[in-house]
């Protein structure tokens, strides 16, 4: 069965193993949690698909593109790999080596360090919100780098308006407000949430 992901908000946070998730595909943007800039991507194709037909026909897909000299001579074989699904702007210099010092940092700094960091924080935020009489999810059943909680009354929309209105930022998922700490979260950040919910809320 062909799985597709979109792990842009995992990737970065959490140790994954495409082998053992049996992941076919895995798209991932570098923003945000893999602290990439806006532009680039990952893609991971398992080899079953090396045969595939991408989606874009760019020339520098095809076999030997990095060879300029022969680029007049044109063949429908593609380059290696996973390399045939590349998009056609792949060659976005500044963007890639952004890109590579985003994932040298990451590495750098461990997953699992960046999990467990952001999750203390989580933790502290989650029990900000529930002071507030926000329904919060357990620690075991949200992601270390964000969560969504109920909001006790009234229209989340305006709560989350009068939360910008004093610079905190949040965002609304249905009846939820949605929070979500960086590693730059510090203290002064969280005091200034707890605060800034208790005037919102009245």
């Amino acid at each position: 069965q062909l799985l597709g992901f979109l792990f842009e908000l995992l990737l970065g946070q959490l140790d994954l193993d495409v082998g053992a998730i049996g992941c076919d595909i895995l798209t991932a943007s570098a923003r945000k949690f893999l602290r990439g800039p806006r532009g680039v991507g990952f893609l991971y194709v398992d080899e079953t698909y090396f045969d595939g037909v991408s989606i874009e026909e760019p020339w520098m897909n095809r076999d030997r593109a990095d060879d300029f000299s022969r680029l007049a001579e044109f063949t429908d074989r593609y380059q290696p790999g996973a390399r045939r699904f590349d998009m056609s702007a792949k060659s976005s210099f500044a963007n890639i080596a952004g890109a590579l010092a985003a994932l040298q940092m990451v590495e750098a700094w461990g997953i699992a360090t960046i999990a467990d960091t952001l999750a203390a924080t989580n933790a502290r935020i989650a029990d900000i919100l529930s002071s507030h009489g926000f329904e919060v999810a357990g620690a075991a059943l949200r992601a270390p780098h964000f969560q969504s909680a109920r909001v006790p009354a009234g229209d989340p929309r305006a709560l989350a308006s009068r939360l910008l209105e004093q610079g905190v930022y949040a965002s609304v998922r249905g009846d939820h407000l949605r929070v979500a700490p960086h590693l730059y979260t510090n203290d002064e950040d969280l005091a200034r949430f707890d605060d800034a919910l208790g005037m919102a809320l009245g």
